[in-house]
């Protein structure tokens, strides 16, 4: 007999696993003030980030209004230095959209 699963959840589940971020931590060490994150995803990088720096704030966008979710969600955690707001690059002052 084959059975069919069936998700009952009103909202999709967003999935993203952070690579690099180690990296990406230490490349914000000597960083001061706002920083922008364009692709925010889940929010694991901004999240580190402002675990290891503290004073900085942080806006983060994503065109997928579940990533902006789950940001929101991750970067709950980190208090009130960060926001996640759904937008493309495009619509980021100084950023760009590759049309994807």
């Amino acid at each position: 007999m084959t059975v069919a699963a069936v998700t009952l959840e009103d909202t999709p589940r967003f999935t993203h696993v952070s690579v690099m971020i180690d990296e990406i931590v230490r490349a914000f060490a000597c960083v001061e003030g706002v920083v922008v994150d364009v692709t925010a995803g889940g929010g694991g990088h901004s999240r580190a980030v402002l675990e290891a720096h503290p004073k900085l704030s942080l806006l983060c966008f994503d065109r997928d209004p579940t990533a902006v979710a789950a940001a929101r969600a991750e970067l709950a955690a980190v208090g009130a230095g960060a926001r996640g707001e759904p937008a493309t690059n495009a619509a980021v002052p100084g950023g760009r959209d590759a049309g994807g």
